[in-house]
This record gives structure tokens, C-alpha cells and sequence, in this order.
């Protein structure tokens, strides 16, 4: 076998499946990476040297000597496999998102997971389920013609949130929340009561959401969490949709609790499905945490229940333009009250109020340091780090 045969050979016993798909040797297994550079390189011609680079040429005065080529080509030949390897990716497969059994999400979730290489959902050590939420661009506020539409409140206007973030599948519970306040009672109404350790708390004001926030961040050094703004939870609450509600422009009580009140009416109210069947977590109390169907993004509750604590202060009219991670305004405004405390925003409806309270668009102000209302909260935690959308 001549100098060029033997070569071949070596280099043939040595082509990786990575080099073959790239095209870094031929059928034969020569090498041709350099065929089309027209010079020396690209000397050779379907498989068939027409000039050898210079290099590879066996030396006539040592032709019994073929260590020192072998040994070149060896290195070339590993060479050009790592190059192979690093331009065609590689032949491991992507790592897949585990998802766990209680987790309900979306294929952009774990396509986001996937993207920051972050986990999709977890569980913290009080037992609280968190799920990612996509960073993202939506439509926030109402249209006009969305019944109850307030013009001076819900004014349509695009937001981006540059962020994922994780938010809580429900809202907090009463025994997560005694974790901080062992004495906390939810209270009671009609003479039944709201105190279950799986119902949500309620009667909470926003400096006591904001207090569990830091306390649970100090409890859980592996997580940070905090009370969502309006946009993270509005945007969270659509989950990708641009109806009155996640479940679409209709609701039966089984997907919302909120008050109906009565019998059926002749006439079904405009946000009532007539042909719903009425479901038995139809109330005036509030339900257990998870009770209801999650929105497409699997979070529970979202509609009713308990309202939930944002973290902006209240302003009625947002900002015209696209928002950018709006936080609210620097200083809280009023909410039709004769309170002179500033408002912080509130969202989500609850049980003891008409379901139009419920819209994904609706939104309501509320002292600070009030506990009087039928109000909880649902935590977010942001990632390590700022994570940016591309």
C-alpha cells in the first residue's frame, strides 16, 4: 500500500459519527474539509487526490518510516472530531425539564425552564407550590365592550415584563401563614368558619403580606419571595389569554367562587354560562386552596375566593404607552373612600362579591393597613438573578 492508501486507511478507522454529519470526510474517509478553499487544500476531487496538501505527502527518503504521519494524521484526524463535535452540537441530547406530578403547565413554561435552565415548578420547605412564569409581552386592562368595564381603571395598554418568575399555584393558607402568626383566625361569616388550616387566610392587611414575604425569605434562604406587582399577577392571571376571564368570556360557578346569589334568574347574568350546570363549591365562604380548575398556566383561584395583595400602590389610571416591569406609581391614591390612608391595589374578586369583581381586568384600592376585607395573597419568587427576554 503507497504512502496516500495507508492514509486513507487511518484516517477511515478513525472518522466519528459527529465528523461523517458535518461533512469532515468523505465516503472514503478522506479528509476534504479544506475541498472548496482553492488552493493546495482543496486538493481533493471525489474522494480521489488530485494534489496532496503538502503536509501529508510521504517523503521519498523515509518511506519506511511512517510513525512520524501516522502519528499526524492521528492528531489531525481527533482534531478535526472535536471540531465536528462543536459545530454540529454535539451528540448529546438536551436536557429534559422535569415536571412534577402535582405541577399543571404549559408548553412555553418548559420551553422557558429549558431556555434559562431553571427547574419549571418547586416546592418550598412550608409547602408551597410554585410554578415559572414566562417573561412576556400582553395586552393588560379591558375593552370597552367587556361588561363592567371601567374606563377610568382598566384602560387597555401593552406591558412587558422582561423577568420569568415564579409565582404560587394557590393562594396562601391558613396554616402556612400561622407558620409566622400562630394567633391569626381567618374569622368566620353566616356562623361558619374560614379558619380551616387548607382555607385561604384572609384579613390580612398589605403590611402583614409584606412581613410574611421577608420572613419566609429569611426561612428559606434558597428562595426569595415577595407580593407580586399588578402586571405580574394580571399577566400570570391571563396566562396567555385576552378574554374577561382565563376559562374564556363566560364562567360557571365551578371555575369561579364568587356570589351568584338566589336561584337561578330568567335572564343569566352576562358573564354566567346558561347552560353551566350549578357546582357544589358555589358559595359565601371560601374554598379550600386548589379546589377549583387551574388557569392554562396552573395557578387555582386566580378568580375569586379571596382578593390578593399587589405590591404597587393604587393609582387609577395607568400610564399611556407600553410599560416596561411597571411597578406602580411612588405614592398610593384613593379608592372611592373616605379614608385618607393610601391605597394599595388589590385584584382577583372573592367570594362575597359578584362575579364582574372577578375579571382578570379588575382591580381595587385598598388602605395599606387594613384588615377589614376579604383579602389574602399569593406570592411570587423571582429568580437567581435577573433573567431578560430576548
Amino acid at each position: 500500500m503507497n504512502g496516500l492508501g495507508s492514509l486513507a486507511k487511518s484516517a477511515r478507522t478513525r472518522e466519528s459519527p459527529a465528523m461523517r454529519s458535518c461533512g469532515l470526510l468523505d465516503r472514503t474517509g478522506i479528509w476534504r474539509a479544506g475541498r472548496e478553499a482553492g488552493d493546495h487544500d482543496a486538493s481533493f476531487h471525489a474522494g480521489v487526490p488530485a494534489r496532496a496538501p503538502p503536509s501529508l505527502l510521504p517523503r521519498p527518503r523515509r518511506t519506511g518510516n511512517m510513525g512520524g504521519i501516522v502519528k499526524r494524521v492521528t492528531t489531525a484526524v481527533l482534531l478535526l472530531a472535536t471540531l465536528g463535535v462543536a459545530a454540529c452540537g454535539g451528540d448529546q441530547p438536551e436536557p429534559a425539564v422535569e415536571v412534577p406530578p402535582w405541577a399543571k403547565v404549559a408548553p412555553e413554561q418548559i420551553a422557558e425552564a429549558k431556555k434559562l435552565g431553571v427547574r419549571v415548578a418547586f416546592e418550598n420547605k412550608v409547602g408551597m407550590r410554585f410554578v415559572l412564569i414566562p417573561a412576556g409581552t400582553f395586552v393588560m386592562g379591558a375593552p370597552r365592550s367587556e361588561w363592567k368595564y371601567y374606563a377610568h381603571t382598566e384602560k387597555l395598554h401593552r406591558v412587558r415584563l422582561t423577568s420569568a418568575v415564579y409565582m404560587q399555584t394557590t393562594e396562601l393558607t391558613n396554616a402556612q401563614y400561622r407558620r409566622l402568626n400562630p394567633d391569626h383566625s381567618s374569622g368566620e361569616l353566616f356562623g361558619r368558619s374560614l379558619d380551616a388550616d387548607d382555607q385561604p387566610v384572609q384579613g390580612l392587611s398589605w403590611d402583614d403580606a409584606s412581613e410574611f414575604a421577608l420572613w419566609l425569605s429569611r426561612e428559606d434562604a434558597s428562595h426569595e419571595y415577595d407580593v407580586p406587582t399588578e402586571a405580574q399577577w394580571e399577566y400570570a392571571c391571563r396566562a396567555g389569554t385576552t378574554t374577561a376571564f382565563s376559562f374564556g368570556e363566560r364562567v360557571s360557578p365551578g371555575l369561579v367562587n364568587s356570589r351568584y346569589g338566589g336561584p337561578r334568574p330568567s335572564r343569566p347574568r352576562p358573564f354566567e354560562d346558561p347552560e353551566a350546570v350549578r357546582s357544589p363549591v358555589e358559595s359565601a365562604w371560601s374554598v379550600p386552596v386548589g379546589s377549583l380548575p387551574p388557569n392554562p398556566w396552573g395557578l387555582h383561584e386566580m378568580h375569586g375566593n379571596v382578593e390578593e395583595w399587589c405590591q404597587d400602590w393604587y393609582a387609577e389610571e395607568y400610564p399611556a404607552g407600553l410599560s416596561i416591569d411597571p411597578s406602580g406609581p411612588p405614592t398610593g391614591g384613593h379608592f372611592f373612600t373616605l379614608d385618607p390612608a393610601p391605597c394599595r391595589a388589590v385584584r382577583g374578586g372573592h367570594h362575597g362579591v359578584g362575579v364582574s369583581r372577578c375579571r382578570a381586568a379588575s382591580r381595587q384600592g385598598i388602605p395599606h393597613d387594613s384588615r377589614g376585607g376579604r383579602i389574602g395573597l399569593r406570592l411570587v419568587s423571582p429568580l437567581p438573578g435577573k433573567q431578560d427576554a430576548e
